[in-house]
C-alpha cells in the first residue's frame, strides 16, 4: 500500500485535513497523511520561483530522509512559479514524476493559478477547494499510471486547458475521466495497478460537490470576467516525468509576456496622464499610490508574473514616455515584494 504524503501550503492546511478524512475511508490502495507546511529557508518551495527539477530533487531527498519507499508519493503545494528550464517552459500548474522516473513519485502543484485571475475575482472557498482536490487527483494519476494528457477538451481530468471555459468545464464535470468514444482515459486509468482506487476517489469527491452552487459560482465567474478567458495559460501544463512532457501552447511564451507588459505599460501611462490633469502637482509617492489604488489585484499579479518570466527591467521598453518610467518602475517594484 503506497503512502501519499501531502505537504500543504499553510493557507490550505485545514482543507487537506478534511480531504484526508474522506479519502482514507473510501479506498484501500493508498494511505494519505498530512505533513506540516514547509518552513525551511533552504527549501526550494519557499522561494518565489523554482525549477521543477530542483523541487522534485528536494522532495526525493526528503523521502529518503523520512525512509519512505520508492512508490510512496510526496506531493507539495507551492505558492510560487514552477519553471522547466530544460524545456524553456515557465508557469507550470503541476510537475511530477512517475514510479519509473528520476525523483520517483514526487509531485508539486503551483498555487499561482488561484491568484492569477483564475479563481481570484469571483473568489469562493468551495470552488477553490474543488480545484485543489482536482490537482491532487491529477498528481495521483501522474505518479501511478502512464495515462497522458490530451489536447481534446471533454471536461476530463487529463484535458489540457488553454481557455478558462475549458477549465470551468473540468470543474463542472467533477473528477471526470473521459470515455472510450473520447480519449479513453477512464479505461486506461482503471486498468492501472491502483486505478480502481483512483476512480473510487474521483467518485467520492464528485459526490461531495454542491453542483447547483458550483454551477452558479462558475456562471458568475464567466459572466464577470469575459476579458480574462486566456489567463488559464499562466500555468495549465502538467510536466509529468523527468523530461517535463508539456505542451508549449499551454503556457505564456515570450511574445505573450511582451503583450502583457505592453498592455500594462499603456494602462499605467494612461493613469498617470489622468492624474496629471486632475493633480498636476502630485509628488512621486502620490503617483505611485494612485497607480496602486487604480489597478486591480489581478492586474498586478499578471504584470509580476510576466516580469518573473522575463526580467524586472522588461517593462522599460514599453514605457514610451520617459517621464513616467521612474514612477512606473517604483510601483511595479512594490508589487514584486513578498506579500504584495
Amino acid at each position: 500500500m503506497p503512502n501519499v504524503l501531502i505537504l500543504p501550503h499553510y493557507h490550505y492546511e485545514n482543507e487537506f485535513a478534511n480531504f484526508l478524512n474522506e479519502v482514507n475511508v473510501t479506498q484501500a490502495d493508498f494511505k494519505f497523511y498530512l505533513l506540516p507546511p514547509e518552513n525551511t529557508i533552504e527549501s526550494p518551495i519557499t522561494k518565489p520561483m523554482a525549477d521543477y527539477c530542483e523541487i522534485l530533487d528536494y522532495l526525493n531527498n526528503q523521502k529518503k530522509r523520512m525512509n519512505l519507499n520508492r512508490d510512496d508519493l510526496l506531493l507539495a503545494f507551492y505558492d510560487g512559479v514552477i519553471t522547466a528550464s530544460d524545456r524553456g517552459l515557465t508557469n507550470l500548474f503541476i510537475a511530477g514524476a512517475n514510479t519509473e522516473d528520476p525523483y520517483p513519485c514526487t509531485a508539486v502543484v503551483s498555487l499561482r493559478f488561484i491568484s492569477w485571475g483564475i479563481l481570484e475575482q469571483k473568489y469562493d472557498y468551495s470552488l477553490q477547494r474543488h480545484a485543489l482536490f482536482h490537482l491532487a487527483i491529477c498528481a495521483l494519476i501522474g505518479a501511478y499510471t502512464k495515462v497522458h494528457a490530451h489536447y481534446q477538451t471533454y471536461g476530463c481530468l487529463l484535458d489540457f486547458n488553454n481557455q478558462l471555459v475549458d477549465f470551468n468545464r473540468k470543474l463542472q464535470m467533477g473528477y471526470y475521466l473521459c470515455s472510450t468514444s473520447e480519449s479513453g482515459c477512464y479505461n486506461a486509468v482503471k486498468s492501472a495497478r491502483y486505478g480502481k482506487s483512483i476512480i473510487k476517489l474521483c467518485t467520492v469527491l464528485r459526490e461531495g460537490i454542491d453542483r447547483k452552487k458550483l454551477q452558479i459560482i462558475i456562471q458568475e465567474f464567466i459572466m464577470g470576467n469575459k476579458g480574462d478567458t486566456n489567463y488559464i495559460n499562466h500555468g495549465s501544463v502538467a510536466a509529468m516525468g523527468h523530461k517535463a512532457k508539456a505542451d508549449n501552447t499551454n503556457i505564456y511564451n515570450l511574445e505573450q509576456h511582451k503583450q502583457t507588459l505592453s498592455e500594462a505599460a499603456a494602462e499605467i501611462q494612461k493613469l498617470l496622464r489622468q492624474l496629471e490633469q486632475n493633480n498636476p502637482t502630485a509628488t512621486e509617492p502620490e503617483k505611485v499610490d494612485y497607480i496602486n489604488d487604480e489597478t486591480s489585484r489581478s492586474f498586478k499579479r499578471r504584470v509580476t508574473g510576466a516580469l518573473q518570466a522575463s526580467s524586472e527591467t522588461a517593462i522599460d521598453e514599453f514605457i514610451l514616455e520617459n517621464k513616467y518610467l521612474k514612477v512606473a518602475k517604483a510601483a511595479i517594484k512594490g508589487w514584486l515584494q513578498p506579500g504584495s
